[in-house]
């Protein structure tokens, strides 16, 4: 792992510099390789997707060289092997995040929110109204 980032020049060893408290010795000590797999597969978002989890909206740039494409890909099809909401929108172009939104961005957010989140039949809507100008 550490090799794939080094290649990019990305410092990013310490989000998988893992410790434990090591009573004996009173003090963190690394994780071994076993123990590291563990803790990443239990913070994987993509092993704990089920049909009950909440509509998801992805975007992703196709130049990003932090985060592979490939893991919002997968994401993106795992739940829908599992029933649940999810769309991925690939940011042609994009790094990882970008500053002003893409044409169109905006409308699908909004779109997105409408269509998923928005209950009209829900008596918690609240009207959404415009802010007095003071």
């Amino acid at each position: 792992m550490s090799e794939y980032f080094a290649a990019l020049r990305l410092g990013v060893d310490a989000c998988y510099d893992f410790h434990r408290w090591d009573s004996e010795k009173g003090l963190f000590v690394p994780l071994v390789e076993s123990e590291k797999r563990a803790v990443l597969r239990e913070a994987s978002p993509l092993l704990h997707v089920t049909d009950g989890d909440p509509p998801t909206l992805l975007f992703h740039g196709d130049q990003d060289a932090m985060v592979p494409i490939q893991q919002s890909q997968v994401f993106a099809r795992r739940m829908e092997e599992a029933g649940a909401n999810c769309k991925l929108i690939i940011a042609e172009g994009q790094g990882h995040g970008w500053v002003a939104p893409l044409p169109g961005e905006i409308g699908e957010i909004a779109d997105w929110f409408e269509r998923h989140l928005l209950r009209e039949s829900s008596p918690n809507v609240l009207e959404v109204q415009q802010a007095p100008h003071f």
